[in-house]
């Protein structure tokens, strides 16, 4: 994987995940509007990083937990994925132990999506938003 930040890293994380067919720079002018109150994470798939092999969501998990401790990030102020993107996402955040403050999920055009059972966008919120409640 690739990872791109933006923001300072003291600030409140917020880590985005890519639609199919693009990179983590897709989410930059998000990023670059959030940037000075939060630290915006970029993940690049590594399936579009030239000269990696991609060895599945678990392994994609991994490397973005070992890049958020690298960084000293320790709580989620929010995760935000787009179409296929919220399939890492959700492997993501049933495996990791960092607390989520917020989930925003646009899901793909096309099947229902496991958190809503809807193809419309997903705000999860709450103490902890593994657990939280769905808020439209």
């Amino acid at each position: 994987m690739r990872f791109e930040t933006i923001g300072n890293p003291q600030n409140p994380a917020v880590l985005f995940f890519h639609a199919m067919g693009v990179t983590g720079a897709s989410s930059e002018p998000v990023a670059r509007n959030l940037q000075e109150r939060y630290f915006c994470i970029l993940p690049t798939s590594t399936v579009y990083c030239a000269g990696q092999t991609y060895a599945g969501k678990a392994d994609e998990v991994r490397q973005v937990e070992e890049f958020l401790r690298s960084c000293g990030v320790t709580r989620l102020a929010l995760v935000v994925a787009s179409s296929i993107g919220a399939d890492l996402a959700m492997a993501f955040l049933t495996q990791t132990q960092l607390p989520v403050e917020h989930v925003f999920f646009d899901p793909p055009d096309h099947g229902s999506f496991p958190v809503s059972g809807h193809q419309e966008p997903v705000l999860v919120e709450g103490e902890n938003a593994q657990e939280g409640h769905v808020v439209r």
